[in-house]
């Protein structure tokens, strides 16, 4: 299914039509503008705080996650809760990549960014946005700033080698 007719060594798909790309809000669409995405992604925020603070599941994530064997004591199934949380976390990464695929790279390719460092940056997201809702939509913007700010394409030889920056903002 990833065999495209520009790339058949790379697997990757056909572009998505023209039709389906999000709308550009702000910014040039050719230099990826900030599109409605960006709603989305708080909307999920939102939803994501609210289900772990306002509801009965959430309660029972936090629970589990303090200590499964209190949970289990007071009655709660730590093993439907772990499903019910990798579920929870599964839909919300891919609503993350649908809107990643419709909003900018309008295919999905193999070779666009190395699975390792998705699941690095993730943890550290979380870890710097302490595990909340509004501390990770933080922590991910400044990541995001520090990624795309540092990319090669972005930096003049003067300010910063552009070889380096990357590596510094891995660090």
């Amino acid at each position: 299914p990833l065999q495209g007719k520009e790339a058949l060594g790379n697997p990757v798909s056909n572009t998505i039509a023209n039709n389906m790309h999000l709308p550009v809000i702000w910014g040039n669409p050719l230099l990826q503008g900030v599109d409605v995405g960006v709603f989305v992604a708080v909307l999920a925020a939102v939803a994501f705080w609210a289900i772990m603070h306002r509801s009965t599941l959430g309660y029972e994530v936090r629970a589990v996650g303090h200590n499964p064997t209190a949970a289990q004591g007071a009655g709660i199934s730590v093993a439907r809760n772990y499903i019910v949380t990798m579920a929870i976390c599964g839909v919300f990464a891919g609503l993350a990549a649908g809107i990643d695929v419709l909003g900018w790279e309008f295919q999905v390719s193999s070779a666009d960014i190395t699975t390792s460092q998705v699941g690095f940056l993730g943890i550290a997201v979380a870890l710097l946005g302490r595990n909340t809702a509004l501390g990770t939509v933080f922590a991910a913007l400044l990541f995001g700033a520090l990624e795309t700010g540092t990319s090669a394409g972005n930096l003049t030889t003067t300010s910063l080698n552009p070889e380096l920056a990357p590596q510094l903002t891995l660090i």
